[in-house]
C-alpha cells in the first residue's frame, strides 16, 4: 500500500517537472528566478520519491514544503496502519511489515480485533468493561485509534470548564497558553493576561478546582506556557 502512495505522487511529480521546466523556459527574466526555485523542488521531491523516500521523511526546506503542499501529494499526509488480528494471536507490529527503523518512526500503528470490538459494543457498559477485564483486551478500539491518531498528527486536547459546560480543544502540540488561548475565542489571544492551569487527573483527585487551589496545584502560567495534554485551564483575559 505504501509503495502505491508513492508510485502515485512520482506520476504527479513527473508530469509537475514537466509543466514546470517548460514555464521557465518560457517565462520572463523576473519570473525566471522564482520559477526555477520551484522547478528544483519538484525535481528533488520527485528524485527522493524514485528512491522510494515518502514527502514527509525528505529534508525538504519550509519554503519548498510550501510550495509542494499545492500538489496535494499522499506521501506528505501523516499514515496509521491498523492491524486487525483474531481473538488469540498476538499483537501485530510494523517489523513484520518490512519496514526499515526510519520508516517505522513516521507511522502510527494500532493493533486492534474488528470481530471482538463489535460483539463487545452490542453489551451493556458492565458487561464491556467485564469482559475486557477477563480476555485482557484492555480499552476500546475506538480509544487506541484516537490516541494513535492525535500522536501521529501532534495534536493534544486541553480543557476548559464552566458553570454549565465542559469542553475539549483541540490544538498542535506544544503550542504557548496565549496562542492555545485563540482555540477558545480569537479575541483571548488579544486580550490573554494569564492561564490558571490545574492537570486533569489533579482536578478529579482534589474534587474540584477550589480543593486543587488550596493544595497548590492550581498554578498561574504566562503565555509563553506549553500547554499540555490533558490541561484544566481557566484564562484570564481583558478584552
Amino acid at each position: 500500500m505504501l509503495e502505491e502512495l508513492t508510485f502515485s505522487d512520482l506520476e504527479v511529480m513527473d508530469r509537475a517537472a514537466e509543466r514546470q521546466d517548460n514555464e521557465v523556459k518560457k517565462a520572463k527574466p523576473a519570473d525566471r528566478q522564482t520559477l526555477t526555485r520551484h522547478l528544483d523542488a519538484v525535481n528533488k521531491a520527485k528524485t527522493a520519491l524514485e528512491d522510494g523516500v515518502p514527502l514527509r521523511r525528505q529534508d525538504l526546506s519550509p519554503s519548498e514544503m510550501e510550495f509542494l503542499s499545492a500538489y496535494q501529494l499522499l506521501t506528505a499526509k501523516p499514515v496509521i496502519v491498523a492491524f486487525n488480528t483474531d481473538e488469540t494471536g498476538p499483537d501485530v507490529d510494523m517489523t513484520q511489515l518490512g519496514l526499515d527503523d526510519s520508516a517505522i518512526h513516521t507511522l502510527g500503528q494500532v493493533s486492534l480485533c474488528g470481530k471482538l470490538e463489535e460483539d463487545l459494543s452490542l453489551m451493556s457498559d458492565e458487561d464491556d468493561a467485564m469482559f475486557r477485564e477477563e480476555l485482557g483486551v484492555g480499552e476500546p478500539a475506538t480509544f487506541k485509534v484516537i490516541n494513535v491518531s492525535y500522536g501521529t498528527l501532534g495534536l493534544i486536547s486541553f480543557l476548559t470548564v464552566g458553570e454549565d459546560e465542559v469542553r475539549a480543544w483541540t490544538i498542535p502540540a506544544d503550542l504557548p497558553a496565549q496562542e492555545a488561548a485563540g482555540a477558545v475565542h480569537s479575541d483571548f489571544i488579544r486580550g490573554f493576561i494569564r492561564a490558571e492551569v490545574i492537570p486533569y487527573d489533579d482536578l478529579v483527585r482534589c474534587g474540584g478546582i477550589p480543593q486543587g487551589r488550596k493544595e497548590g496545584v492550581l498554578r498561574s502560567e504566562g503565555k509563553t506556557y506549553l500547554v499540555k495534554d490533558g490541561d484544566v485551564i481557566n484564562f484570564l483575559i481583558n478584552v
